[in-house]
């Protein structure tokens, strides 16, 4: 199989109407990394429905599905999805997701500094400014407490 520099992963539940959109917003930030090789991996976790696996135009994008036998749960799907992929670098995205045109673009700067680079709750852009994703101050609350995003056992962070 051919190694990719970055894999996508979106574990898909009953969410074939969200897949055209995102793939919108994916391919914008495909766009801006035209030097990498991406994939997309889409675990369908829900096999009593056939997802349909949108296509795209660009070049170094690709699109692969992967078929839980059963339905796993979202982290579970998202381990069979790191299990699967062949990506350098691993960007977890939900079905109803959406992420801004330099989002990809922004994290390979970042790595390249660091273990890990997290998005949520606020976009940096190019310039270092960075721009709300939520509204609510219960969503941000969220965000800013670590303990959100570590979990005890093979949860994802």
């Amino acid at each position: 199989m051919k190694k990719n520099d970055i894999s996508i992963i979106t574990p898909v539940y009953k969410g074939n109407h969200y897949l055209v959109n995102l793939l919108k917003y994916i391919e914008e930030s495909v766009k801006n990394v035209s030097g990498y090789q991406v994939e997309w991996l889409l675990v369908n976790d829900f096999p009593e429905e056939t997802v349909d696996t949108p296509r795209s135009k660009i070049k170094n994008l690709t699109i692969r599905l992967i078929n839980n036998e059963r339905n796993l749960g979202i982290q579970q799907a998202r381990i069979n999805g790191i299990n699967h992929c062949t990506g350098k670098y691993i960007l977890l995205l939900d079905q109803d997701d959406k992420i801004s045109s330099n989002a990809l673009k922004v994290h390979l700067k970042n790595i390249i500094k660091a273990d890990v680079s997290v998005t949520n709750g606020y976009v940096e852009n190019e310039d270092k400014t960075l721009k709300k994703i939520f509204s609510t101050k219960n969503q941000l609350k969220c965000t800013a407490n670590i303990n959100y995003y570590f979990y005890i056992g093979d949860i994802i962070v």
